[in-house]
């Protein structure tokens, strides 16, 4: 078990580098949310003890990656036994 840590540890640090770099240009504001101020009552969820309307606030982004960097790998081709 403790043979697995330090290539799980480093494998964890290694994948979140990896994706505060790739993420790194990408920007989410909205107009309808202050940097700083507080969130209006009607996007708040309605329940659990909250009393807002359920309403979605307009979201801007920019910098997104226009496609992903990763690729499946292929998918292994099994051989037929017959001869």
């Amino acid at each position: 078990m403790k043979s697995l840590m330090k290539p799980t540890l480093l494998a964890s640090v290694l994948l979140s580098a990896a994706t505060f770099t790739y993420a790194a240009g990408f920007q989410l504001s909205s107009p309808d949310i202050k940097a700083g101020g507080l969130m209006a009552q009607r996007f708040e969820f309605n329940g659990f003890g909250c009393s807002g309307e359920n309403r979605s606030p307009a979201l801007q982004w920019s910098g997104a990656p226009l496609a992903p960097r990763w690729r499946s790998p292929p998918t292994p081709r099994l051989r037929s036994a017959a001869t």
